[in-house]
């Protein structure tokens, strides 16, 4: 006996990104402009909320002012954490009034998700219903991380272009591009670097060496227009300090930011034990056993076939073990989850059934949400919170992360045989 249609999980019409899937595209974008100009109408402080910091830092730089000197000018942003690169991009922003330059930069940001989406279905070309497709679009349009990513103007879809357009050089065998690309990703977000692991663990040198040339040739020209003091304070000052301000955060959603809130709490919850000594151990024999994981994995797969989904999955499994590694992630953070998490999906659907990574995704996405809901009902209460508020409601993106890492880390045993695009091509 047949599915129901409503459960049918492969469809025939769904070979490519053919025109039901153009007006499902169309659809999602548009809808995402209107809920951007909802946000920023109703929602966003009007001093632009995070961006508030790379404006001023990009009107300083334009003035030929050192962009990292102190500022106090952003409400309760003091420092600013981001590297000279990310500040270049606000620059060309930095004539509009801010109000209107975070509505603009929001924009851009949602052409480099509609850009990463497109090029993912296109190069893993999954054969879902339609139907599927419309709730995977519809849960991506108000997944929460995504609305703080427009609420905040924050960078995180530009990322995850980039490491998209790395991973699909590599796919089809343009070694020094895919390293281009992710030393670009790499200074805008120093995390991406660890994507650089696994391709040398099997000796992709063009990789590594596409990756020192373009990041070399960026800071050779960045480096004049910051100058040499500007660098070493955004390294030694700014990059620290910004940690040193936010680690404990309730809203950190890293590693660290969950031992904060069992050992040390904040100005929202109290700690489950109040013993900030162990806090450091903890965390650097937390980042220990994570790199040491994903490199115990990487090896053991340097082998794979290029483009398989198990050597798609061990490179990709950098992405949670650098957010958990990381010490600040914000849940904002989650929308370069999307990569590995369309990556397990499309494999279950070449499988034709949930595979436990595919229920993993889910359940971590889920995750995310359940959090919203939670903070929603948290936040109005007095401050100071008991502290199952914080390991139970505050960490939940911290837990989806975990979920993320195993997601990725079981796709590598559950490959479904799918033949690399670039050898399919050839």
């Amino acid at each position: 006996m047949g599915q129901r249609p409503m459960l049918r999980w492969v469809d025939a019409r769904a070979a490519g990104p053919q025109r039901w899937g153009r007006w499902l595209f169309v659809a999602f974008l548009l809808a995402e402009v209107a809920l951007i100009a909802l946000t920023r109408l109703t929602a966003a402080a009007p001093n632009g909320g995070d961006l508030c910091r790379d404006f001023v830092d990009a009107q300083r730089l334009l003035h030929g002012q050192d962009p990292y000197a102190p500022f106090a000018s952003c409400g309760d942003l003091h420092h600013s954490p981001h590297p000279p690169l990310a500040l270049l991009l606000v620059v060309p922003l930095a004539w509009l009034p801010i109000g209107a330059a975070a509505f603009v930069w929001d924009l851009l940001m949602l052409a480099a998700l509609g850009g990463a989406l497109w090029l993912v279905w296109d190069e893993l070309r999954p054969q879902v219903d339609p139907r599927w497709v419309a709730v995977g679009l519809a849960v991506i349009l108000v997944w929460t991380p995504l609305q703080d990513t427009w609420l905040e103007a924050q960078i995180g879809p530009l990322v995850l272009l980039l490491l998209v357009l790395a991973w699909r050089a590599r796919r089809h065998g343009q070694a020094a591009l895919a390293g281009g690309w992710l030393a670009v990703a790499t200074l805008i977000r120093v995390y991406p670097v660890l994507l650089f692991a696994y391709p040398l663990l099997r000796r992709e040198w063009r990789l590594a060496r596409g990756g020192v040339i373009v990041g070399g040739v960026i800071t050779l020209v960045t480096l004049p227009l910051f100058g040499v003091p500007s660098y070493l304070r955004y390294l030694f000052v700014e990059a620290p300090g910004a940690s040193a301000e936010w680690v404990n955060d309730a809203h950190n959603v890293a590693w660290r930011g969950w031992l904060g809130s069992v050992f040390v709490g904040s100005n929202t919850i109290h700690p489950l034990l109040a013993a900030a000594g162990v806090v450091g151990p903890l965390f650097g024999s937390g980042v220990v056993v994570a790199l040491a994981a994903l490199l115990w994995r990487g090896w053991n797969a340097r082998a794979a076939v290029l483009g398989t989904v198990k050597d798609d999955a061990v490179w990709l499994l950098g992405i949670p073990v650098m957010l958990l590694v990381s010490p600040l992630a914000w849940p904002h953070y989650f929308t370069v989850l999307l990569l590995p998490w369309l990556v397990v999906l499309a494999d279950a659907a070449r499988a034709r059934r949930m595979t436990p990574s595919a229920w993993l995704v889910v359940a971590a996405v889920t995750l995310t949400e359940v959090h919203a809901l939670g903070l929603r009902v948290l936040l109005p209460l007095p401050r100071l919170l008991p502290w199952p508020a914080g390991v139970f409601v505050f960490m939940l993106p911290f837990y989806a992360l975990l979920l993320s890492f195993f997601a990725v880390w079981c796709a590598v045993g559950q490959e479904s045989g799918e033949i690399p695009k670039v050898l399919r091509e050839k």
